[in-house]
């Protein structure tokens, strides 16, 4: 682990740490030219990056230095310094949605979730719109960032492929509960399994935990739908979300298009929030009750 004060390419000062996942840590630092907070995505944990590990983290950088995007975060350099691997990103304050639904403690409220969902769906369109189309395969709410505006960012890209020259992607990655079938068994993947993905973190949003593994129901096993466990659920978007987690790709909507335009549909069928009471005003019209 790197020490508070560390000074990485003579420029970033180590701060302390963000957070930690399976194969690299995040530190916050300071940019001693720009004056400004960055965070650094070190490879090595517990031991010396492979070579294939190395490759993998290069092509996340390279692939995050190509997008220019709002709601996605920015990739400034990737370097390679003490036996390791360190990819220089925008410092986004706020926390996962995983975090942010953890501290409440209660399921988001729907209205919330959809305002959420929104700029995620717009992420994966302009991702699913580049040459070759980009597929992050990994979505979940501990990659997606809530900044204390309300602003979301997509976050973690390290498991992101370009679509090869036939449109698919090779299968063996992703989160359990949130991975699509086609990327745990025998066939290859398209921009559907991020589909998938976005359907299964947007039931762990409202129920909790993901959806049982898509691997399992593909051998029979049955899926409770979402607003059986949580009532707050409108009928339309439990359809909404159950057919994202289709286990058949074919069986998906088509495109994060059409996600997006059947969400929108849910947010404009909700009814309007109640109107807030005037400051220091009783609500009787008539003066004091």
């Amino acid at each position: 682990m790197l020490s508070q004060g560390t000074v990485l390419r003579d420029r970033y000062a180590i701060v302390r740490v963000l957070g930690q996942g399976g194969h690299a840590r995040v530190y916050l630092a300071q940019d001693r030219k720009a004056q400004t907070p960055v965070a650094i995505k070190a490879l090595g944990i517990l031991k010396k990056p492979t070579e294939a590990e190395r490759k993998q983290f290069r092509l996340e950088g390279q692939l995050l230095q190509t997008l220019q995007h709002a709601h996605l975060v920015r990739v400034h350099e990737i370097f390679e310094e003490k036996d390791d691997m360190f990819l220089v990103m925008d410092y986004l304050e706020g926390r996962s949605l995983a975090d942010k639904v953890r501290s409440d403690g209660a399921a988001p409220a729907v209205r919330s979730v959809l305002q959420w969902a929104d700029p995620i769906c717009e992420s994966l369109e302009y991702l699913h719109s580049q040459h070759p189309p980009i597929v992050i395969r990994d979505l979940k709410p501990a990659n997606i960032m809530l900044g204390p505006g309300g602003d979301i960012h997509i976050i973690d890209f390290g498991i992101a492929r370009a679509l090869d020259g036939t449109g698919t992607i090779l299968k063996g990655a992703g989160t359990p509960g949130f991975a699509a079938v086609e990327l745990q068994g025998s066939a290859s993947s398209d921009h559907r399994a991020d589909i998938y993905s976005l359907g299964a973190t947007l039931y762990a949003l409202f129920v909790g935990e993901p959806p049982p593994r898509a691997l399992d129901r593909a051998y029979g096993d049955t899926m409770e739908p979402p607003r059986q466990r949580n009532r707050d659920i409108p009928e339309a978007l439990d359809a909404v979300i159950l057919k994202m987690l289709a286990v058949a790709q074919a069986n998906r909507y088509a495109s994060i298009a059409e996600v997006r335009a059947a969400l929108r549909e849910v947010a404009l069928a909700l009814p309007l929030p109640a109107a807030p009471k005037p400051a220091g005003r009783s609500w009787w019209p008539f003066g004091k009750k």
